[in-house]
């Protein structure tokens, strides 16, 4: 074939390719993780003769894609981000859901309405409507209680369920890229651009950036390294599988599946769903602990020093009951602490109306419920008499003999 032909040749082949690239691009236009690619071209090895080098035309040397690794760096930074924003807005709506407190059934309202009905029970103690309504209130603020409590613990169920998920997708993306790392590797051993490759290499480490924050590094071979504060992810077409695990106390921490090493993540979905599980709502709990606590601590106090409309107990029995009688209180084991400090004995000899005051201290690190109980019989039955403490199943109880009543009011006051 004549130089002339070649050369023209040589135009028309590579005219043909270059819009093969364009077709390319144009088919491509809304591929997910996409990357624009362009033809390079060059002139062709000349001829050389005696007048000199006689051009041969041009050929296609290269397709390479507009590619940015500073730019993509910031869209996975910005991408963990998000990732990380929608989580929280989304729990922190339901959070929303659960406290509800725009509803008639919040727990603003049943406090509302349990602290009224203490009030008007202050004022007419002796009316049995009041007295039942105070009832109803508090059984509804013990309900709504429950029902947020409840709630809080379905919400960590299912954001432990999500958690699960997506270390699953993590470990599906990683084994991926790391399949990629050996393709890319192998075709430019042969000097084979692998573009499209690395189009969906890229799109696999920005689906990875929305779960978690990661460094990517770029070995020599084409290969990438993945890194996430805590340890590698991928390094070349070596995978670390993740997966969760939850201590003793509840703490849920991301492990690899060897459950080895321990990884603390930056930002991302799951960052955002483990900090949900172990501080907000472990943080709603405790609030709700003691907020409950201290209504029951104080209701506990100041009922137990009121007396009845028939003038005070001839038998009482605790509800709860310690781990062992002989134990300090504050290691036996109680729902709530009790603190230490004095507790006052009324007793009254209901012929008579004579009423004796008798002073109990309790040291809750020192004392068990049996020196509570020998206390009482000790001062308690040397001054009055007819009262006897006994505990029975882990529970102090206290009875009085025919005759006499007791109460736990501080007054000397046999009504």
């Amino acid at each position: 074939m004549s130089s002339d032909l070649q050369i023209g040749l040589s135009g028309i082949l590579t005219a043909q390719r270059s819009m093969l690239v364009t077709s390319h691009n144009i088919s491509n236009a809304n591929t997910k993780g996409y990357t624009k690619q362009s033809s390079v071209l060059a002139a062709r090895n000349p001829t050389i003769t005696t007048a000199g080098t006689l051009g041969q035309g041009v050929e296609l040397v290269k397709i390479i894609r507009h590619k940015d690794d500073y730019l993509n760096s910031r869209l996975r930074d910005i991408s963990s981000s998000i990732g990380s924003a929608s989580i929280k807005s989304q729990y922190l709506k339901e959070l929303e859901t659960v406290f509800n407190e725009t509803s008639d059934s919040s727990l603003n309202n049943a406090l509302s309405s349990f602290f009224e009905g203490i009030n008007d029970l202050s004022q007419y103690p002796e009316d049995m409507s009041i007295r039942s309504t105070f009832l109803e209130n508090a059984n509804t603020l013990t309900d709504t209680f429950r029902r947020i409590v409840n709630e809080l613990d379905q919400m960590k169920t299912f954001i432990k369920q999500s958690i699960e998920n997506k270390l699953s997708d993590v470990n599906t993306i990683t084994s991926n890229i790391a399949n990629i790392n050996k393709q890319i590797a192998s075709l430019k051993t042969k000097g084979i651009e692998s573009n499209d490759l690395l189009d969906k290499r890229e799109a696999l480490l920005h689906d990875l950036s929305k779960l978690t924050h990661i460094t990517v590094n770029t070995q020599n071979n084409g290969m990438v390294d993945v890194m996430t504060p805590g340890g590698s992810l991928v390094s070349g077409t070596n995978v670390k599988s993740l997966t969760f695990d939850i201590d003793t106390s509840g703490t849920l921490s991301i492990t690899d599946s060897e459950k080895m090493s321990k990884f603390t993540f930056k930002t991302g979905e799951i960052k955002a769903l483990q900090d949900f599980y172990n501080t907000t709502i472990a943080n709603y709990d405790k609030k709700l602990d003691t907020l409950a606590s201290g209504i029951i601590k104080d209701v506990n106090r100041i009922h137990s020093e009121g007396v009845g409309l028939s003038g005070g107990f001839t038998s009482i029995k605790s509800i709860n009951s310690v781990s062992s009688s002989t134990a300090a209180l504050n290691t036996a084991g109680l729902t709530i602490t009790p603190s230490t400090g004095d507790m006052y004995i009324t007793v009254i000899n209901t012929s008579t109306g004579a009423v004796t005051k008798n002073k109990v201290s309790v040291n809750v690190a020192t004392n068990s419920l049996t020196d509570i109980k020998n206390a009482i019989n000790a001062t308690v039955s040397g001054t009055a008499g007819n009262i006897t403490a006994s505990i029975a199943d882990n529970k102090l109880q206290i009875g009085a003999a025919t005759g006499y009543k007791f109460n736990f009011s501080y007054a000397l006051d046999p009504n």
